[in-house]
């Protein structure tokens, strides 16, 4: 925010997490600069502008990329939006070690597979070579990149995070459509 000082205002009092992680109403999470509110999560906006006394950005905001930290080993599922008015999508992410005479010593050759909506959109093969990477996959005609670091999960002992980031990528015709 350009070396400007921000405030961060929130209210989880009556927040529902509905069995998730995140809650899913009834909460607010407002970041404020420049007596603007320049990021607004959550549904109780009228709540928000009335505790921050500022006004909403000019700009309406644009999803840039989801990140989450992931503990555990074998498989990991959530719900996530790539846009703000889309709607919710299945991930799964599941390690899987695959017996293999190729190994050394007939060994396990270890990969991932990362569904969305329950399809198939990235299988990676010999992942302790390709334990950190990314790929751009299609949803909705939406191009997503996905990025991925499981070194923790594959090499360290007990249970350890892995990273992934699903980042929606706009189309030059979304932005100048926007601007206009």
């Amino acid at each position: 925010m350009d070396d400007k000082p921000v405030d961060i205002f929130w209210d989880l009092k009556a927040a529902k997490f509905n069995g998730e992680t995140e809650p899913s109403s009834e909460y607010y999470v407002a970041v404020v600069c420049d007596e603007e509110v320049v990021l607004l999560i959550g549904d109780l906006k009228k709540d928000a502008y009335r505790k921050t006394r500022c006004r909403p950005a000019l700009i309406d905001p644009i999803l840039m990329s989801r990140w989450e930290h992931i503990f555990g080993k074998k498989k990991f599922f959530t719900k996530i939006k790539f846009h703000e008015k889309g709607r919710f999508h299945e991930i799964s992410i599941e390690c899987k070690n695959r017996n293999s005479s190729k190994v050394k010593g007939g060994g396990v050759d270890p990969e991932m597979e990362i569904r969305v909506d329950g399809h198939l959109v990235i299988h990676v093969k010999h992942l302790q070579w390709k334990f950190r990477g990314n790929e751009s996959i299609h949803v909705n005609k939406v191009r997503i990149e996905v990025y991925w670091d499981v070194h923790d999960w594959l090499f360290s002992p007990g249970l350890r995070h892995a990273l992934f980031i699903f980042k929606p990528t706009l189309s030059s015709t979304y932005l100048s459509s926007k601007s206009s």
